[in-house]
């Protein structure tokens, strides 16, 4: 409680509300025959995030479908917006306006689902970044799936150097690899012509376990970099706890930093979860988030 209630303090707390209610609106709006997501997260730190995606039958035979996006992510100084609307039909999606980089997209995050994950740290994808600063212009995303794969793109303009801001990720899923664990690695990169991002990581799950490893980078020899191990457990159907270790390396500007994580999630077969983390649990430095998301 007292996290939430320090998030939604202030002016700019104010303008994070109204964003959310407007999301909200709007999912409800055409939520009719449809499914709406909605995940709403705070952090000590004065980060808040609101998302609301619904997804809706198009066509009296359903051949396919459409989706309306809306999301805003505020930490204590900027503000990022995000809202896009497009099409799926089949295996293959298609989103315009202005939605999330192909890199910032959850399923990518594969060991980020519980456990404190790479959100705090002072690495962003650069068009992440550039919706923080206001400058992140219209875009596209392409999704697609075959089997195992999955590949997408992304491309959103800059409105102050006018140069593309391109993304391109790829996922392999094994159902099973020598008969010892379901097994998913992925990859991605982004660039916009005068710096890169790059995130590659896998993600093991056997039984009731999930073990997995994220490494986001610039690419610099003298860049950021930060790496995730983390693993978690159903301990029950409803109940999930999980501990990672994170290392931020800023090569250059300070010396690498280690971050002992512990989360904890329960959610229901509604589709309601409640999730939350403490990030440097073994630091003096610690930050908490919680999250809450449900379905209707």
């Amino acid at each position: 409680m007292l996290i939430v209630g320090g998030a939604l303090t202030g002016m700019k707390s104010v303008r994070f509300a109204v964003c959310a209610f407007i999301a909200l609106t709007i999912s409800v709006s055409v939520a009719s025959a449809a499914s709406t997501q909605v995940r709403l997260a705070f952090g000590d730190d004065g980060t808040r995030e609101a998302t609301a995606r619904t997804t809706f039958q198009l066509g009296g035979a359903a051949l396919f479908s459409g989706q309306i996006e809306i999301g805003v992510l505020e930490n204590t100084e900027n503000t990022a917006t995000y809202a896009s609307a497009g099409l799926t039909f089949g295996p293959a999606s298609v989103d315009v306006g202005r939605p999330r980089s192909v890199l910032d997209i959850p399923r990518l995050a594969m060991g980020s689902g519980i456990a404190p994950n790479t959100r705090r740290a002072r690495f962003q994808t650069l068009a992440g970044g550039a919706a923080l600063d206001g400058e992140l212009g219209a875009g596209v995303r392409l999704l697609t799936e075959s089997g195992p794969f999955r590949i997408g793109t992304s491309i959103h303009g800059h409105r102050t150097t006018d140069e593309a801001i391109v993304g391109v990720v790829g996922e392999y899923s094994f159902d099973t690899l020598l008969g010892l664990a379901e097994i998913t690695v992925y990859g991605g990169a982004e660039t916009d012509g005068a710096e890169e991002r790059y995130r590659l990581g896998t993600a093991w799950t056997r039984g009731r376990a999930t073990a997995s490893v994220d490494i986001l980078s610039d690419g610099q020899p003298d860049g950021v970099s930060v790496s995730q191990l983390a693993v978690s457990v159903d301990l029950t159907q409803a109940f999930r706890l999980g501990v990672s270790g994170t290392r931020e390396d800023t090569s250059g500007v300070s010396d690498p930093t280690n971050r002992l994580g512990i989360g904890a999630e329960f959610s229901t077969e509604q589709g309601v979860y409640l999730r939350g983390g403490l990030d440097g649990a073994d630091s003096d430095d610690m930050a908490f988030d919680v999250s809450i998301g449900f379905e209707f």
